[in-house]
Order: C-alpha cells, then sequence, then structure tokens
C-alpha cells in the first residue's frame, strides 16, 4: 500500500509542477533563439534544411505540449500540416537514434513546460 500512495504522490507532484503550457509564440521565439535561425526563415519559401530541421524540431515540441496543435503552426510557418507530421516524426526517430539530440529535445522540452527534473 505504500508503495502505490508513492507512486501516486509521484504523478499528482509531476502534475502540478508543470507550471504552464506555453504559447505557440513562445514555443517558437525559444527554439528560433536556440538554433540561431528568424522566424521569417521558417516560413519562406525553399527547401533550406536548416530551416527544415528547425521545423521539425518545434513541430514535435508542439505535439509533446498536448494543447498546441499542427494546424495552427501550419498557419504560423505557412507550411502544410503533413509536413509538419512528417518533420516532427523525423525528429523524433532521429533522437531515438542520437543520443545528444534527444538530450537536446528534453533540454528544451523541459524549460519550455518548466517541468523540473524529478529528484529521488
Amino acid at each position: 500500500m505504500g508503495e502505490e500512495n508513492f507512486i501516486e504522490e509521484v504523478f499528482l507532484r509531476a502534475q502540478q509542477e508543470r507550471q504552464r503550457d506555453p504559447t505557440m509564440e513562445e514555443v517558437v521565439k525559444k527554439i528560433c533563439e536556440y538554433y540561431g535561425v528568424k522566424e521569417t526563415e521558417l516560413s519562406a519559401g525553399g527547401k533550406s534544411h536548416r530551416a527544415s530541421a528547425v521545423r521539425g524540431v518545434i513541430a514535435w515540441l508542439v505535439l509533446e505540449s498536448g494543447k498546441l496543435t499542427l494546424t495552427e503552426l501550419s498557419k504560423r510557418l505557412k507550411r502544410d500540416v503533413s509536413t509538419l507530421s512528417s518533420a516532427a516524426q523525423r525528429v523524433f526517430m532521429l533522437s531515438n537514434e542520437d543520443a545528444e539530440l534527444a538530450k537536446e529535445l528534453q533540454k528544451l522540452k523541459h524549460e519550455l513546460f518548466r517541468i523540473p527534473k524529478l529528484q529521488a
């Protein structure tokens, strides 16, 4: 019974400690600053690999938020929803193979969603 209460308490604390959900503006701005790109580059025509990779990270974070939508992001970046969904999936798959990318994504996610690291 004690272990069950502990698990419930950890989940409850984790939910409470997520202080707030970021806006689309905050996600796009933070990731653009982090990668050193301008938002105009993300919505510009062409197929810049760098801009595409950054869009993928933003799309992944949007999906991870559970509140923001790819539809909203697609309007902002002037990209098709299916393109953004594919980019997010690519980022996710790459993060499964690349430990540094996985670490970077988790860091960005924790900063944006203000999720404290669980301490033992």
